[in-house]
């Protein structure tokens, strides 16, 4: 990944040029003003990473301690919420970037790390959680995230934790809102 620094009136002259080098590059764009840093050009991938160490209008977290806590209710029962997730064919259809053998000590693969996780708990339709890292001392912080499902009424709450460097909670809202709509179109699909 490259770094350039474009003075200001020629990042005024060539800004759609230097958004394309942002978005589809992936390089970083220092903007100067009087030869000092004034702004930077990041691409959305960056700014996630950014925002996981130092939310937007909160007290700076260090990566080790960040937590997110995200919950939805889905109208759907238990068995096809379970399913979407343990399920190599259902999770596929709303979840492409996991890879996840839903059992004690099973393979946990994510997109945005790296390091090949673990399944550290898992019971059928009551939680998943999964760890990638160790907490040995390593370079990168170790990360665990934890889905919890509980029925109430004709919904099933899922609620997301992790904890420690990740994407933030826009991912998990994100996430949490593929999967709701993925198990409501299929149970609305099933029923008569």
């Amino acid at each position: 990944m490259t770094t350039s620094e474009v003075p200001f009136g020629e990042a005024r002259a060539q800004l759609r040029e230097l958004v394309c080098r942002v978005g589809y590059r992936g390089e970083r764009i220092t903007i100067t003003r009087h030869g000092a840093p004034a702004a930077a050009l990041v691409s959305l991938d960056d700014l996630r990473s950014l925002e996981a160490f130092a939310p937007v209008g909160g007290d700076p977290v260090g990566p080790e301690r960040q937590t997110v806590d995200e919950t939805v209710a889905v109208g759907g029962s238990l068995r096809e919420v379970w399913h979407a997730i343990a399920r190599y064919r259902e999770r596929a259809g709303w979840w492409v970037d996991l890879v996840v053998d839903a059992e004690v000590g099973g393979d946990a693969l994510i997109s945005w790390d790296e390091r090949r996780g673990r399944v550290v708990d898992c019971v059928d339709g009551e939680t998943i959680a999964m760890r990638w890292g160790s907490e040995a001392a390593t370079a990168q912080s170790p990360i665990e995230v934890r889905i919890d499902f509980v029925v109430d009424d004709a919904e099933v709450r899922i609620r997301a934790t992790q904890v420690g460097p990740g994407p933030g909670a826009d991912y998990w809202r994100e996430r949490l809102q593929a999967w709701k709509a993925y198990v409501e179109a299929l149970s609305s699909s099933v029923q008569p």
